[in-house]
């Protein structure tokens, strides 16, 4: 009878080597952690397209997220561009305000 199932030793290789794998490349993020790849990817961004504009990079794991984030962020920037977003514990703090209109149509 032939045998249909990996050996013995090839699934302790295989266990170890995906352990392996998990433990470098496991999807959990946190802002303040970063795996090797990654960095060295932020890095090649920055150095290249980003050179001169870019100072941070952000990944994302599906593209619905990644425009969520980008559309805060850019929110963000102008808000802090025009004095929307001021300083609640300075009392001296004065500022323009202006009114922002976004529409989204499907």
């Amino acid at each position: 009878m032939t045998q249909n199932y990996p050996t013995k030793w090839f699934q302790i290789e295989l266990a170890r080597d995906v352990g392996y794998a998990a433990a470098r490349f496991g999807h959990v993020m946190f802002p303040e952690n970063v795996y090797e790849p990654a960095l060295e990817c932020a890095e090649l961004l920055l150095e290249g397209v980003g050179k001169g504009w870019a100072s941070r990079t952000f990944f994302s794991d599906n593209g619905s997220t990644a425009i969520e984030v980008a559309l805060k962020m850019a929110f963000r920037k102008f808000s802090l561009d025009h004095g929307i977003i001021l300083d609640s514990t300075d009392p001296n703090t004065t500022g323009k305000f202006i009114e922002v209109k976004v529409l989204f149509t499907n």
